[in-house]
């Protein structure tokens, strides 16, 4: 019970992290929001044994989240939901509807700003990025760190961020990091270029992400697993 687990899972637009830590049952949910999307994490959630949520953790807002509430919430007994501080009208009015759905279980809600910590058993949370709904949808990024291990996640909308040089710092200097599958469809393909640091691993989701051969070959000489599209991946444990 006392052992870190971090497990990245990524399928369509199901992009979610389960992490167990001293004891806490943690979700992260930086999905796109459906009611399908809420009952593929159910499906994920009974095939690991999970009966309750200690810290329930939503990384951007959407129209569809109260969909995913419901689903989640009477499926399981859910302590603490965290939401991004609203940052304009959308949010503020979906975040209403929200409170309103949580206030029959017995979750509460707490809402956090950006780069404020959030523990998850051992493990801390810290969100870097939150595009408010309505100018980029689905665009975040936030970092996980263990006491040995810093794990990066930047969603596809990250990469076309005005401020993505920004994040290389994060990027040098994390352990592993996830660029994720979900958020809006973008035409133009990126090509990331050789990043500076020691990075053990690279999880490439998005599809309009790539590294050059010559990139590519530079980081694997340097001894950092590069994966594509893995549903399934444990991060720590």
């Amino acid at each position: 019970a006392n052992a870190e687990s971090v497990v990245y899972y990524s399928e369509s637009k199901l992009d979610e992290f389960l992490i167990r830590s001293d004891s806490e049952v943690c979700l992260i949910n930086s999905s796109q929001y459906s009611k399908s999307k809420a009952y593929a994490t159910k499906e994920l959630l009974d095939e690991k044994g999970i009966t309750y949520i200690d810290k329930y953790i939503i990384t951007h807002y959407g129209f569809n989240l109260e969909d995913d509430f419901e689903v989640i919430l009477s499926s399981y007994l859910t302590k603490t939901i965290y939401l991004p501080k609203p940052q304009n009208d959308d949010e503020g009015m979906i975040l209403k509807k929200l409170k309103k759905t949580v206030s029959e279980y017995v979750a509460n809600i707490i809402t956090y700003d950006k780069f404020e910590k959030i523990r998850l058993g051992k493990i801390t949370m810290t969100p870097l990025l939150n595009v408010a709904y309505g100018e980029d949808t689905s665009t975040n990024a936030f970092v996980l760190y263990s006491y040995d291990n810093t794990m990066l996640y930047l969603s596809s909308g990250v990469l076309n961020h005005k401020d993505i040089e920004l994040y290389y710092d994060y990027i040098s200097a994390s352990d592993q990091i996830i660029f994720g599958s979900h958020g809006k469809k973008y035409n133009k393909k990126l090509y990331l270029p050789y990043i500076d640091g020691d990075a053990q691993r690279m999880i490439f989701g998005s599809s309009n992400l790539f590294l050059t051969q010559e990139t590519m070959a530079e980081h694997i000489e340097k001894g950092c697993e590069i994966l594509s599209h893995p549903k399934e991946i444990e991060l720590l444990k």
